[in-house]
């Protein structure tokens, strides 16, 4: 199965769910994003395009790319799982001096986070993130029945054991 890859801010392509993915006989599609140069609609566009030409069934992403994979989700109705989410980026990124140019462009796209499915979305949440602190929100909105919160686990994805986790839940995850 062909899976939406979407890094975090900073962070490379083939990141720890990308190879989470890989170890649990997933293919991951991967493309390298740069959030500071690149507006939101820019990226958003460019994942549509890569979702559907890479025929891809389902998308996983991490911080800012959780942001992303719910949008992928919202637009296509596909399965999602979302790792430490940056569900509301004009929130956090003006308090790390990122992304003021693009404030106006994320508070526009919020508006398709109101298509999402629940059913279709999976949350891992590291209980001592300590970069995202709307978790809250995000287990209200996505559900907490979908939610799995791993206490030990940071912000980074280094942090959570994601093989252990797709290994075990990725018939869920993924609907194979």
């Amino acid at each position: 199965m062909r899976v939406l890859s979407i890094h975090g801010y900073g962070a490379k392509a083939m990141n720890t769910a990308s190879t989470a993915l890989l170890k649990n006989g997933y293919q991951p599609i991967s493309p390298q994003l740069n959030y500071d140069e690149q507006p939101p609609s820019e990226i958003l566009r460019l994942l549509m395009d890569t979702y559907e030409q890479e025929q891809c069934n389902a998308v996983i992403g991490s911080s800012m790319g959780g942001f992303f994979a719910s949008q992928v989700t919202a637009l296509k109705g596909c399965k999602a799982v979302l790792i430490n989410p940056c569900i509301t980026p004009f929130l956090i990124m003006p308090r790390e001096n990122k992304y003021r140019l693009f404030i106006r462009e994320y508070l526009n796209l919020m508006s398709n986070l109101a298509r999402v499915n629940g059913d279709n979305v999976h949350v891992i949440l590291g209980a001592l993130d300590d970069v995202i602190d709307t978790h809250d929100f995000t287990k209200f909105y996505i559900g907490e029945k979908n939610c799995i919160i791993v206490p030990e686990g940071g912000h980074a994805g280094s942090t959570l054991p994601l093989d252990s986790i797709i290994a075990q839940y990725g018939k869920d995850f993924f609907g194979e």
